[in-house]
């Protein structure tokens, strides 16, 4: 009776299994070392497969005269890493659209392939070789070959683990081969683990229910740039983000926990280039973290709330008070209109009420025009040769910048001008090609 409780109790306790899985992806030192990163893998062995040679030398498979591709063999653990999820990982770092080889290294021996052993791995390599090729991310078909294992022949002991036992030669190689740079092109992230994604994101059911996974979790987790938003405060490009120009209806909620934190009938084209929002979807689901304030050089980071204003362009109407300029003379345009200080007033009055900390004005001198007013006259002085030009630019910067600041001070608005694009010779509104417009513009970019 003991001996058959004992033999049940082994029978209980015994692990899964080990699976196999076969890819050829290129050099197999950059196969190898892809998979092994995989928390479920437990070794990936470099080799051969898809010859008719028996125990082929790595020498003669790397000329070319075996008909062999170099494959690694994958051993991995289905209860952690699915055979589904090493297809998605295999896809993300091989180019499946050459079929003479991978990134520097050319020939049959090199090209890309999964070797199946059984029907379901057959379907499943075939279904993701599909749904890939349909998904349009690549300019040109997927010829990923798949095809039935012969038989598998590990490569000598040199190649094995050659990512670590010849560390600087390998990332020499891998560097120089272009692996990386056409994954970083064609893949948001060529190490995101979408099956993890899945199993760290939450139904959001209240903070008290709520247990963030750790950071070495979500790292492996989430996209790059997704746990670099979500936990070290960076900020996707602007214009170039998934959801900023996203139109449909829905709720939008943490990646996370899955709390809601905005709803799209609250959304708005702020012209920023992000994803903005009237309000949150419900009082206390967005917070404002006093510690990641914008600062100002010289201004002092106040207690509390830190309001920071910013009006783009906002100097490209001239305004200044010309009158007083050096070449002014009586009857000539003043710059400047009593409707248009009126309105002027009424919006800085509008700034000036909610006390901002800082009001950055980012715009052009004078709308583009160096040495002369809106009205196209000349009252800083004439402009023909560059040392007249920069003395233009000099009285034009003392009565247009010098109106402005004194406009900001009497509404009590603290102002730290900006410089604009036309100082910096960024001017998108006028024509290019004629040499006279590019000796000019070298002339802003070079005496701002």
């Amino acid at each position: 009776m003991r001996t058959l409780l004992f033999l049940a109790a082994l029978t209980l306790s015994a692990p899964v299994l080990a699976a196999e899985a076969y890819f050829a992806g290129g050099c197999f030192w950059c196969t190898e070392s892809d998979f092994e990163e995989l928390d479920g893998v437990s070794e990936a062995i470099s080799g051969f497969a898809g010859g008719d040679e028996k125990n082929p030398s790595y020498e003669d498979v790397a000329h070319g005269r075996t008909g062999h591709t170099e494959t690694v063999k994958v051993i991995y653990d289905p209860a952690v890493v699915s055979y589904d999820n090493l297809l998605t990982w295999f896809w993300q770092h091989i180019d499946p659209t050459d079929p003479n080889g991978q990134f520097v290294d050319r020939g049959q021996q090199y090209r890309s392939a999964i070797s199946y052993q059984t029907d379901r791995k057959k379907t499943a390599a075939l279904a993701s070789r599909k749904g890939l090729d349909e998904s349009g991310r690549f300019d040109k078909p997927v010829v990923t070959e798949i095809t039935e294992l012969n038989a598998f022949y590990p490569a000598e002991d040199y190649h094995q683990d050659y990512y670590k036992t010849h560390s600087l030669k390998y990332k020499y190689y891998r560097y120089r081969s272009g692996r990386d740079q056409f994954l970083e092109e064609h893949w948001d992230d060529p190490k995101h683990r979408p099956w993890l994604t899945e199993q760290v994101t939450q139904r959001w059911q209240g903070p008290d229910q709520f247990q963030r996974p750790s950071d070495e979790v979500l790292k492996k987790s989430l996209p790059k740039l997704v746990y670099q938003v979500t936990r070290e405060d960076a900020t996707e490009r602007a214009f170039q983000n998934e959801y900023f120009d996203n139109k449909a209806e829905g709720i939008y909620v943490d990646v996370i926990s899955g709390e809601p934190l905005f709803s799209s009938t609250d959304k708005y084209d702020s012209g920023t280039g992000w994803p903005s929002f009237w309000k949150p979807a419900a009082d206390g689901a967005v917070a404002a973290d006093p510690d990641d304030r914008p600062t100002v050089r010289g201004l002092p980071r106040p207690d509390g709330a830190y309001r920071f204003v910013s009006f783009p362009d906002f100097l490209n109407q001239d305004v200044g008070d010309v009158t007083g300029a050096s070449h002014w003379r009586k009857g000539d345009p003043a710059g400047t209109n009593a409707a248009y200080e009126k309105s002027l007033d009424h919006v800085l009055d509008d700034v000036a009420s909610h006390r901002p900390e800082a009001f950055l004005v980012a715009g052009d001198l004078v709308e583009g025009e160096w040495g002369k007013d809106e009205t196209g006259a000349d009252p800083f002085g004439p402009h023909r040769t560059t040392p007249q030009r920069k003395q233009a630019l000099k009285e034009a910067a003392r009565i247009y910048y010098g109106d402005w600041l004194r406009r900001l001070t009497d509404h009590g608005l603290p102002a730290y001008p900006a410089v604009g694009d036309h100082e910096i010779g960024d001017d998108p509104w006028k024509p290019r090609g004629d040499a006279q417009e590019r000796a000019w513009i070298r002339f802003k970019a070079n005496h701002t």
